[in-house]
């Protein structure tokens, strides 16, 4: 079972190598939706349902991945953006609380701990899911289906996280 997943793993990495790029067009809503919706995480899978929908075999296995992968990657770069933000908002209550309460000053260091160990969840938690369905196709379809939607919730997670330091900073 753990081969099949790899296998899993393997084979959407190398479709996200050759993801078509026009799919990204699909994708350019999801900063919107994020900025407007009363719930975000009903942007989660958007851009991939349109893509489905749209892509000529949308609905195909292949389709399916590549719409999936393509949502996940601009889910991932929202991710960067937020981290990147959450950083600099960490770094500057650090260093307003490093002389009076230095052990509380490690929040770049917290963020940055968290991020690193959640990379690595993602992924066993995404072979896990695909590693379900065992030599079908469509463990590729649960494994982009999963990347996406984790790394999808984790962008949002570090969205809430960055308004929270924010709040703090005077």
């Amino acid at each position: 079972m753990k081969r099949v997943a790899i296998a899993a793993l393997v084979v959407v990495l190398g479709i996200e190598a050759k993801a078509e790029s026009h799919l990204s067009v699909y994708m350019g809503g999801i900063e919107t939706c994020v900025a407007n919706a009363d719930d975000t995480r009903m942007c989660i899978g958007a851009g991939a349902e349109i893509c489905m929908e749209t892509e000529p075999n949308g609905m195909s296995t292949h389709g399916m991945v590549h719409c999936m992968v393509a949502e996940r990657n601009a889910w991932d770069d929202l991710l960067n953006v937020e981290y990147g933000t959450a950083q600099a908002f960490a770094a500057r209550l650090d260093a307003r609380d490093k002389e009076w309460a230095p052990d509380y000053a490690v929040r770049v260091d917290q963020l940055r701990d968290a991020q690193r160990a959640w990379i690595p969840f993602r992924d066993a938690n995404c072979a896990m899911e695909a590693g379900a369905w065992g030599e079908g196709t469509f463990a590729q379809v649960l494994m982009a289906e999963c990347q996406m939607r984790m790394t999808a919730g984790r962008a949002l997670d570090l969205r809430s996280h960055r308004i929270w330091l924010e709040g703090e900073l005077p």
